[in-house]
């Protein structure tokens, strides 16, 4: 049941559809996107970065090995076409959200150029190939 997050709603636990009883979700998903009892984008966003930080956790174990060309591959292939899907369903996100997505960005960044998770980004960024 789709409500508020500012405004009460009444507890429904089912649905009597048909002679059937559907139980309620507090998330469905469609076509790869997540759809909570609130329509936030939160739980879609969560679901997008967290395989893509566990990929890059995985590549970074073997960036050494990685000539940057092969390191670029892998990285669009498992984490940036994924946080890329649907990304104009993204535009105007509260910050809370869009820190969470910039968070896997960096990464990525952190992951290309061999650079530690403790060094500023900003400059990481800039050296970069678009």
């Amino acid at each position: 049941m789709i409500s508020s997050l500012h405004r009460a709603r009444t507890l429904l636990l089912h649905l009597d559809v048909c002679n059937e009883r559907l139980l309620t979700s507090p998330k469905a998903g469609n076509i790869g996107v997540i759809f909570d009892e609130y329509l936030s984008i939160f739980r879609q966003a969560t679901a997008m970065c967290k395989p893509a930080l566990y990929h890059l956790r995985k590549i970074s174990v073997i960036r050494k090995y990685l000539t940057f060309d092969r390191a670029q591959f892998l990285v669009h292939a498992l984490t940036t076409s994924k946080i890329d899907y649907g990304n104009s369903s993204l535009y105007g996100l509260p910050k809370y959200v869009t820190k969470q997505l910039q968070r896997v960005q960096n990464a990525d960044a952190r992951i290309f150029s061999l650079s530690s998770q403790f060094c500023h980004i900003t400059p990481v960024l800039m050296i970069l190939p678009n």
